[in-house]
């Protein structure tokens, strides 16, 4: 409480003027992930959807209440919603480690431990290739899922589609 009171009003409300810019282009990158359907996710029900996942909960519960909460407010599959968010949070990292890819050159790491970081790039680069491979290719993500499908029970092979082609929609 000593530091709250000791907080500078107008230091403050300068902080929340960027605050409440991330907020706003969070719901515009959300948005644009719905694409096409960004009529079916407006702002006024992606916004309240992405405030709750700030509610502090544990395991992440807040992220998996926002995708049930905008699926029910869209219409949209849950699975589609529950893609842009995985989407969304392999952009944050990537745009992480591009940030500490190019301050590398500027940090000593002499006494550091190095031996992480060979396979965690190894393992973000494949990721990468494969999303981009998705990306690009959806015709062969579609028929690798047909192709597991098939080798499933009927019931559980035709939600296995279902869910494929609204992943890879979002």
């Amino acid at each position: 409480w000593g530091a709250m009171l000791g907080v500078r009003l107008p230091f403050f409300l300068l902080l929340i003027v960027p605050y409440t810019l991330t907020f706003l282009t969070k719901v515009w990158r959300w948005q644009v992930l719905f694409h096409p359907d960004e009529r079916r996710a407006p702002f006024r029900v992606l916004f309240p959807s992405l405030m709750i996942s700030y509610i502090p909960l544990p395991f992440r519960l807040g992220e998996v209440a926002r995708g049930v909460v905008a699926g029910r407010r869209t219409g949209l599959p849950v699975s589609r919603v529950f893609s842009t968010i995985v989407v969304e949070k392999v952009l944050d990292v990537l745009t992480l480690l591009l940030i500490m890819g190019l301050a590398l050159p500027f940090v000593d790491l002499k006494g550091v431990s190095q031996g992480w970081i060979v396979p965690v790039a190894t393992v973000v680069l494949v990721a990468v290739v494969v999303m981009l491979g998705v990306i690009f290719r959806p015709d062969v993500a579609l028929n690798f899922a047909a192709w597991v499908a098939k080798m499933l029970p009927q019931r559980i092979g035709s939600r296995l589609m279902g869910l494929a082609e609204n992943v890879l929609a979002g």
